[in-house]
């Protein structure tokens, strides 16, 4: 299934809707390929424009993953990943996709806990 989809869009990617501040963000997929190494970007849009977060070369099988941390604020992060022209093949890029990050889950340290009731 993947790989149709790969066949009609070009690329695919996929992470987390929500993660937490201070972890990671991990976003995978699948770029078309020549059976070579493809270069692939993950970007961010910002009040500039589009900023490169990270960039790496998928697997031959076209497979690629980055994994970005998630930063220290309470935010949405708006992102694309992009294989730009390559040989025979055209530049290629992921519709537009959001992860939201998201306050701790755990209490502040010092945070007074409420006794459970027994």
């Amino acid at each position: 299934m993947i790989e149709a989809l790969v066949l009609a869009a070009g690329i695919t990617a996929h992470a987390p809707e929500h993660v937490q501040v201070d972890s990671r963000i991990p976003v995978h997929g699948v770029v078309r390929t020549t059976d070579e190494r493809r270069p692939v970007r993950l970007q961010e849009h910002t009040v500039d424009g589009w900023a490169t977060m990270a960039s790496g070369t998928s697997r031959r099988t076209g497979r690629f993953g980055f994994d970005i941390s998630s930063g220290h604020a309470i935010t949405t992060r708006v992102l694309r990943v992009v294989a730009p022209r390559d040989g025979r093949l055209r530049a290629v890029r992921t519709p537009v996709f959001r992860v939201r990050v998201d306050p701790p889950s755990h209490p502040a340290p010092g945070a007074a806990s409420l006794p459970s009731s027994a």
